[in-house]
């Protein structure tokens, strides 16, 4: 039998060190950082296919296994600078969909599942990852609104970290676990999702406060990613149909091609 989970911790390994080495400047390191994307999405495309032969796997299950798919592949394609029309849209609708799905486990939890410290600290858990979510989907609408979120989210999680130490052991099916291990084995995505949600605030902070330099490839000057990031952000106005960034990218394809520069 496959183990979905192995697979995503040997992403998430792949995904370190390409950051790591996209730190050192190293164009490779950004190339890693896409493929391990890549991998995410073949994975939950593949838990998405398993889970729909899977009789005791719900629904939900499933199409969050879908949903992570396309999320995964919107990543990993922005990573490498490829777009499409529409895709802050496609992104949005899909982040709407786990913040949907996370909520309902939300609610599940807080009518209890029989262990009260456990409750709380699911609560807290699972609170974050909506709270997360829902600032991803705003972030192309309304990037304050989306960083507000996305604090709150933090200080929730913390607060859940910090109640966790409460929970000495878990009990199920007459068997004591750990919380990781109950947490490992929830049937949800809910540790991958958390832990790329921390990887990327942790990232998105340091960078802020400059204390490590933004991740791009050095394939194109530091202006390029500077229209990119206004266009992301709704704040770059088309011009002819094309954003500031697509404009530029022509001039200097042209510019290589007539230096005789192009590969």
């Amino acid at each position: 039998m496959i183990n979905i989970r192995s697979i995503y911790f040997v992403l998430f390994l792949l995904l370190i060190t390409g950051g790591s080495a996209a730190l050192a400047k190293n164009d490779y390191g950004v190339q890693l950082m896409a493929w391990s994307f890549v991998g995410y999405a073949l994975t939950s495309a593949l838990a998405g296919i398993l889970s729909i032969f899977e009789r005791r796997i719900s629904i939900e299950q499933t199409i969050e296994n879908f949903t992570l798919f396309v999320i995964f592949s919107i990543i990993s394609m922005r990573i490498v600078l490829i777009r499409f029309p529409y895709v802050e849209i496609v992104f949005s609708i899909a982040g709407l969909i786990l913040v949907i799905l996370y909520g309902k486990h939300l609610i599940k939890v807080r009518n209890g599942i029989g262990n009260k410290v456990l409750s709380y600290f699911l609560m807290l858990f699972y609170g974050s990852i909506v709270l997360y979510l829902l600032a991803l989907v705003l972030n192309p609408m309304n990037k304050l609104s989306s960083e507000i979120l996305a604090i709150l989210g933090l200080i929730i999680l913390v607060i859940a970290i910090l109640s966790s130490f409460r929970i000495r052991s878990i009990v199920i099916k007459e068997k004591e676990v750990s919380l990781s291990k109950y947490l490992t084995n929830l049937p949800n995505n809910s540790m991958v999702i958390i832990s790329l949600l921390l990887i990327y605030t942790i990232y998105s902070a340091t960078v802020m406060t400059k204390i490590i330099p933004d991740i791009h490839s050095n394939n194109m000057p530091e202006g390029y990613y500077e229209l990119i990031k206004k266009a992301e952000a709704g704040t770059d106005l088309k011009v002819d149909g094309q954003f500031q960034y697509e404009i530029y990218k022509e001039h200097l394809d042209r510019f290589y091609k007539n230096q005789g520069l192009e590969d």
